[in-house]
C-alpha cells in the first residue's frame, strides 16, 4: 500500500483543474482498482508459498503489491519456476 498511497499523493498534488465531484470519482476509481490489485497480489502470495515464506510474501504483497506482482511475473511466468503448493 505504500506505493499506492505515494502515487495517489503525487496525482493529487499535480491536479489543479478538477472539480470536487470529478476528483471524488477519480479517487474512488483509484482506490477500488488499488484494492482489487492488492487482493490479487495477496491471493497469489498466499497460494504460491508455504510455511514462514508464505507470511513474509503476504506482508510484502500487502506493502508493495505492484512490485510483488512484477516479481511474480518474472519468477513464476517468465523464468518458469512453479508455485510451491
Amino acid at each position: 500500500m505504500i506505493d499506492l498511497i505515494t502515487c495517489n499523493k503525487i496525482i493529487n498534488a499535480n491536479v489543479e483543474g478538477f472539480a470536487d465531484s470529478t476528483r471524488t470519482i477519480v479517487n474512488l476509481l483509484f482506490w477500488l482498482t488499488s484494492v482489487i490489485i492488492l487482493l490479487f497480489a495477496v491471493s497469489l502470495a498466499w497460494g504460491c508459498n508455504r510455511g514462514g515464506e508464505r507470511i513474509l510474501m503476504v506482508i510484502i504483497a500487502i506493502l508493495l503489491p505492484y512490485l510483488y506482482l512484477i516479481g511474480y511475473l518474472i519468477y513464476h511466468k517468465i523464468l518458469g519456476y512453479p508455485c510451491s503448493d
